[in-house]
């Protein structure tokens, strides 16, 4: 299931927006997974949590602060990461404009 836009707008509101955990740190079994998140959160928002947790693992190849972040998979997987952008932003800076 993908985490739509409302949802992400959801979490970023709700008061526990700060206690999603590292996927790291969930169980590996899918069924104690959701079980797990179930005894946190309320049932509508595990399976955005669950995403979340996800995304977030797989945005640390991207970002510094991958886990204070909130993403959607397709625009993860758009996006272009810290380290790359900073030197597209530095070369476009400072290059010569054509006039």
């Amino acid at each position: 299931m993908a985490i739509s836009t409302e949802r992400i707008a959801e979490l970023i509101r709700s008061p526990f927006r700060d206690n999603i955990p590292r996927w790291e740190d969930l169980p590996a079994d899918p069924l104690r997974r959701v079980l797990f998140l179930r005894q946190r959160f309320p049932a509508e928002a595990v399976p955005a949590v669950l995403e979340l947790s996800e995304l977030r693992s797989r945005a640390r190849s991207k970002f510094s602060r991958a886990e204070r972040m909130f993403f959607d998979r397709e625009a993860l997987e758009q996006s272009t990461g810290e380290v790359p952008a900073s030197f597209t932003a530095v070369r476009t800076r400072w290059a010569p404009r054509s006039a």
